[in-house]
């Protein structure tokens, strides 16, 4: 129930389990295990994804309990809370920091202001659970795919399929 930033924390920690595994003799990895740097507790069931805002302050997280969270990566604040009807497993910020995008089991796919948490577009166009979003890099197009065995491409500004 905490989302953990601390890749190198992971890393030691991966480190740890393969050791057991072989018989459970000490590293060095395991002696100097690192604690995480920020902690973000707010969730209240498992987080499926997180993202860095590109160029950006914020941290997002998707979760089961039917919230994306925005984070303020510095302090760990919450800087917005999106709400939705069923849980959210797949997240994505476009390349500009300015948009982010979530998938959910209700098999819609949501694009976000980030500025104010305002939902902009709400897409229809899979039977099953969203599980990845993705921008494309350079344009305001979002590719999304589900359980269904779909790959829709949509306008992220328009809210439609291309």
């Amino acid at each position: 129930k905490r989302l953990l930033i601390s890749m190198v924390g992971l890393v030691l920690a991966l480190a740890v389990l393969i050791s057991a595994s072989m018989g459970g003799q000490s590293t060095a990895a395991s002696s100097h295990l690192i604690a995480p740097y920020l902690q973000f507790t707010r969730h209240s069931s498992a987080v499926w994804k997180v993202a860095f805002q590109p160029g950006g302050e914020l941290v997002a997280s998707a979760s089961v309990d039917a919230t994306a969270i925005l984070w303020h990566r510095a302090d760990g604040s919450v800087a917005r809370v999106l709400s939705h009807p069923a849980g959210v497993t797949a997240l994505a910020f476009d390349a500009t920091g300015q948009l982010v995008a979530t998938g959910s089991y209700d098999s819609k796919v949501r694009i976000w202001r980030v500025s104010d948490g305002q939902l902009l577009h709400t897409l229809s166009g899979h039977s099953g659970t969203i599980w990845t979003v993705a921008f494309h890099p350079a344009q305001l197009t979002l590719a999304s795919a589900a359980e269904d065995g779909i790959i829709n491409v949509w306008d992220a500004d328009k809210g439609s399929l291309v």
